[in-house]
């Protein structure tokens, strides 16, 4: 995939950028950051499905409210922590609700494969689907998510 944007010794010029110039260690550094966004922001929903639980409301209702708010900090976090993001939010919100919808979807499917067809058990069913959602939502936050796509 390419990337184009202006050449600050081309006015006027485009230059295209490959969007895999990345180095090793900036691959990590954000492998890193996402996953512990990503923990945290799994926290957030648990200790907020938790709370709300504990007051004696709906569990669906709770588990809702508590991926909301979780979200919502997995959203800022890895928009400026781990992608460095400065897009327009109306513009790239609407692109990580969709991608939310792909993983939650995908998420559903994977684990009632592993459960009903594979015949794994709860937990590795839920810690599979778990590894390989995350690898897919890291490369659509990376490649289309949080990449900048704005001609500088």
């Amino acid at each position: 995939m390419l990337r184009f944007e202006f050449s600050p010794t081309q006015t006027g010029s485009l230059r295209r950028r490959s969007l895999f110039a990345d180095t090793g260690a900036q691959i990590v550094t954000q492998v890193i950051r996402f996953l512990l966004s990503g923990g945290i922001a799994t926290f957030i929903h648990w200790a907020v499905m938790g709370f709300f639980v504990s007051l004696g409301e709906q569990p669906t209702f709770a588990t809702a409210i508590g991926a909301l708010l979780g979200s919502i900090f997995n959203y800022l976090f890895q928009c400026y922590w781990t992608f460095g993001g400065s897009r327009v939010h109306g513009r790239t919100i609407p692109i990580y609700v969709c991608s939310t919808i792909v993983g939650w979807g995908m998420n559903i499917g994977l684990f009632h494969f592993f459960i009903s067809v594979i015949h794994t058990g709860v937990a590795w069913a839920q810690i599979l689907t778990t590894a390989v959602v995350a690898a897919m939502n890291f490369i659509l936050y990376k490649r289309i998510v949080f990449h900048e796509r704005i001609i500088r």
